[in-house]
């Protein structure tokens, strides 16, 4: 006005974080394995923000580890509280570990033996990334229990000359 000026600085802010949801709310993995939380973070009028920072936290760590991206990896059976915290805004999710699912069931070919003679067979069981696996029930079968049987336990007793084929299975 009248040749005088006058200035004033502005801050614009962005906006405030009013809502943060973890997608999915709930999820089964199996031991071992990892999988992604997805993070919501938006304004009061529902607008995605980002570039915010995110701070992740397991209820029991030794159960569920969870990466500062919101990978989590099952560690031990058992459930977790996975908590996301954004702006003083929080949201959980639960993860449950289950099993290791079989993938593959091996036993070693054993020798000959002379009908009389006993033989202790053991059954390896891996998951899909080929860890070995332990705590399942197995159960054994003989295709012709006249030449050979196979105790629940898969002790292998030779009843006759022959061949026997014995399955390991869970």
């Amino acid at each position: 006005c009248e040749g005088v000026a006058a200035q004033a600085m502005v801050t614009v802010a962005p906006p405030a974080v009013a809502l943060v949801l973890l997608t999915p709310a709930e999820r089964t993995i199996a031991l071992g394995d990892t999988a992604a939380l997805n993070p919501i973070v938006a304004d009061g009028e529902g607008r995605p923000l980002s570039n915010r920072a995110l701070t992740w936290k397991s209820s029991a760590e030794k159960i569920v580890a969870v990466s500062p991206r919101g990978i989590v990896t099952g560690l031990a059976e058992g459930s977790a509280e996975i908590t996301l915290t954004c702006e003083g805004k929080q949201a959980t999710a639960r993860i449950v570990v289950q099993p290791a699912a079989v993938a593959s069931v091996t036993v070693a070919q054993p020798g000959p033996i002379v009908a009389g003679d006993t033989l202790e067979l053991k059954a390896i069981l891996k998951d899909g990334r080929g860890q070995a696996l332990t705590g399942r029930t197995i159960q054994w079968s003989s295709s012709t229990p006249g030449i050979a049987t196979v105790s629940p336990a898969g002790r292998v007793a030779a009843v006759a000359p022959g061949t026997a084929k014995v399955t390991a299975e869970c």
